[in-house]
Formats: C-alpha cells, structure tokens, sequence
C-alpha cells in the first residue's frame, strides 16, 4: 500500500498527507488492539480473540486484493530497468542502505526501550507506556502530513534520528515513569514520523520500478530491528542490569542519528545544510 500510496498521489504534499494517514492508522492499531483484545480475552476466550484475528485478516488481505485488482498502475518491475534487473536491486541506490540503517537503528533502539521498561516497572506500567508510544506516533502523523516541510526528506530524517536519540536518553539518565511517559510520548512522534520521511525518500531517490522491493527492504529492516533489540535486550539485561539497557537504546538511536547526519550532508548542497541546521537549531 505505501508503494501505491506514492503512485496514487498527484501530488508531493498529498502523498505526504497519504502516507501520514496510513502510520497514523498503524498507530492506532497499536494502541487499541491489545486493549481490545484483553476484552475479547476476559468476556470471551482466548481462542475467540484468535479468532477474531483470522476474520480481520481475512477481511483486510481480501479487501486489498480487490483494491489491487481494479488498480490500473503497474506494480512489477519492467525489463528495461536496470535497477530491478540487479541482483542488489534498490540497494545501489545511493543512499539507499543509509535509510535502511537508521531504520533498522530506530526499530532495535524502541524493542531495547521496551525490554528495559518492563525490567524497570513491570508490565503493567509499560503496557501504559507504550501506548502512549502509539498515541504520540498518531498524534505526530497528523501533524507531520499537514505541515509544508522546508527541509528535505533527507535533512528531515536526520533530524528525526537525533530527536528520537534525546528521547531514549531521558529515561536512561533519570528513570522515572513521568519521564518515561513524556520520553515515550515524543518518541512514538519521531519513530512514526521517520519512517513516512523514509517512505517518502524512496519516491524521490528509487527508480519507479523498484520502489516495491525498496519498500519492502524497508519494512524488513525495521522489523529485523524490533527482533535483534529484544534479543539483545534481554541478553543485556541479565548481565548487566536495567541502566546498561537504557543507554543501549539510546546508543543505538545515536548511531542511526549519525548515519542520518552524514547522509544528509552528502546529499544536500551545503547551504541546504546551513538552512537544515538553523531550523534544527530553533
């Protein structure tokens, strides 16, 4: 959908406003479906919850194959494109592997944050904590696709990373759960936000052609972060404790945000840079 997203839009600022809309109903997911599915749980079963899984992905996969069926736009890679004829595909972009770095950074640095949260106040409190995650990434999403962005995606993703970076280090140097609320707030902004901005970098930098699997490196580099974070999370945690943890998840963070920055210096002119860094700076 994200890739049909950037073929629909007639414009920039409406395939902006598209791909918002379309983390923000993620976000929402996120923050409902497990109270929901604790009601199914409690006035139900188990079994029934499942259930009712199967039915909306069902109903959700079926609702997009007819969507995909009455579209006219081309969605496999044509023979002429020497970029989905490579066996590297997208990853010869220039810049390409960058995004997916910092994406993959910014899905291990949010799994790190929410091992060392349960670790920190139970599962109860995080459970609060990462909702409030979800709320911030709608909220932010919102916000993100109404606005008219001076910055470049490029310059706009770095600092997205740094911002999220400041996030994940509050918690690490004062562990306290209004912090951490606040902290995990503004990071479901960042966190959600990054990904439209990394979404929105592939329209302009990917061949058209590629932009399916582009999308789909995308997706998998978050995914793979969310999955080695709490893997190494957890190994972390037994052997060193909550606050290794904490600073952990924001060193990652840090990391991508470096990434970000150098990617962004060397793909925007240089008063493109100073203009970014003013806007950073206010």
């Amino acid at each position: 959908m994200r890739t049909l997203w950037g073929r629909l839009a007639t414009d920039p600022a409406q395939r902006q406003r598209a791909l918002s809309l379309d983390t923000v109903s993620e976000s929402t997911v996120f923050a409902l479906g497990p109270a929901v599915g604790g009601v199914l749980i409690s006035d139900t079963s188990a079994p029934s919850a499942l259930a009712s899984c199967v039915a909306l992905v069902l109903v959700g996969f079926g609702a997009l194959g007819a969507a995909l069926r009455r579209s006219a736009i081309e969605l496999q890679p044509t023979a002429g494109n020497a970029t989905a004829r490579s066996p590297w595909g997208p990853l010869r972009v220039p810049g390409f592997a960058a995004v997916l770095l910092v994406v993959l950074s910014s899905g291990c640095a949010l799994a790190v944050e929410e091992i060392a949260a349960v670790a920190s106040w139970g599962a109860g409190v995080t459970g609060w904590l990462l909702a409030l995650c979800s709320v911030g990434g709608a909220l932010g999403g919102l916000a993100y696709g109404r606005h008219a962005w001076r910055l470049t995606p490029a310059s706009r993703l770095a600092l997205l990373a740094a911002s999220a970076t400041v996030c994940l280090a509050l918690p690490a140097l004062i562990t306290a759960v209004p912090v951490a609320a606040f902290a995990l707030l503004s990071l479901g902004v960042c966190s959600d936000t990054l990904l439209i901005t990394s979404f929105l970098l592939l329209d302009s930098t990917v061949p058209t052609d590629a932009q399916l699997e582009a999308g789909t490196w995308v997706s998998t580099s978050y995914n793979v972060g969310l999955a080695a974070g709490s893997a190494f999370a957890g190994a972390l945690l037994d052997q060193a404790g909550t606050d290794a943890v904490f600073a952990l998840a924001a060193g990652t963070a840090s990391a991508g945000a470096l990434v970000a920055a150098v990617a962004a210096h060397g793909s925007a002119p240089a008063s493109e840079a100073a203009g970014a860094g003013e806007v950073a700076a206010r």
